[in-house]
């Protein structure tokens, strides 16, 4: 069993190496506010979360440079920060069916070598997480397009940060690819999942997936042919495949607009997201929002 009801986008993990810059640049150019600061002993890291309702972004940065590359998933990140700067490095998805997930892989032919069990630790509580990387294989340890996978455990609530632009959910993630046919071939071997839309427009071509269990969506997206004008095509050329945005859920579409322009990021349209709109990277750590009021009017 793997399809698109075994998983839920849980959060996105942004890797910087200014902690602190980075949360405010989010504060004030984002209007997204974190409420969580936690370390990862034995990993070398500490983050801040954004937290919303039942997700959230974890921005992470070194906090022990010998730990950080002393284990697999150390190294991960320090390989695609290597690769791609600051930014969103990794989308993570929680499924409560881990071992059928992972055995549903291998018999498709897939790859999902590297479990890692680790701990956080915030405000006196510790929690335990465990993970599975995709394909887990020397020397990069995740495809820049596939998820880290979670193990869905209960755990001590996060307090929702009070986002100004009035932020309800992670609704999903954008992915760039140079390759959208061999992107989508993977996601069947790896996750198990097929496109439930696909559209080819006058400047990208787009895959989509729906998670039923939440409405979040992945959307791969490849440059038309001989495109080399768009941010698409430009982020490939400067950081490879990997996450492009951030689908961010906001109680007001209009609000939210007028908010983040307020703050001084610049919005606009695109249209092979269905219209919806998306910010500028932000500067200190190139994350871009996409936006939207309903996840179900989306393709």
């Amino acid at each position: 069993m793997a399809d698109d009801g075994a998983y839920r986008l849980d959060h996105v993990i942004v890797f910087v190496d200014d902690l602190a810059g980075v949360e405010r640049s989010f504060a004030e150019r984002l209007g997204l506010v974190a409420t969580s600061h936690a370390t990862h002993p034995g990993f070398g890291t500490r983050n801040a979360r954004i937290i919303f309702a039942s997700q959230h972004v974890e921005l992470l940065t070194e906090a022990d440079p010998a730990e950080l590359r002393a284990t697999r998933y150390g190294r991960l990140f320090l390989e695609r920060h290597a690769r791609r700067g600051n930014g969103p490095a990794v989308y993570v998805f929680r499924t409560d069916a881990f071992d059928e997930v992972i055995a549903a892989c291998k018999t498709r032919g897939g790859l999902c070598e590297d479990r890692v069990v680790g701990q956080s630790r915030s405000g006196g509580v510790t929690r335990q997480w465990e993970a599975a990387l995709m394909p887990g294989t020397e020397p990069v340890y995740l495809h820049p397009l596939l998820p880290t996978l979670g193990r869905g455990r209960a755990r001590p609530a996060w307090t929702p940060g009070p986002h100004p632009i009035g932020a309800t959910g992670l609704g999903g993630v954008v992915l760039a690819t140079d390759d959208l046919d061999a992107a989508t071939a993977l996601y069947r071997v790896q996750l198990g999942l097929t496109p439930h839309h696909r559209e080819d427009g006058p400047t990208a071509r787009t895959a989509w997936y729906r998670l039923t269990q939440t409405g979040q969506r992945v959307i791969l997206v490849e440059p038309r042919a001989g495109r080399t004008d768009g941010p698409v095509a430009r982020d490939l050329a400067r950081r490879g495949e990997g996450i492009f945005a951030l689908i961010l859920e906001v109680a007001d579409l209009a609000a939210a607009v007028t908010a983040l322009e307020q703050r001084g990021t610049a919005v606009s349209s695109v249209e092979w997201l269905a219209g919806l709109p998306i910010t500028e990277p932000d500067p200190a750590a190139v994350t871009r929002l996409v936006l939207t009021a309903a996840l179900d009017r989306l393709p």
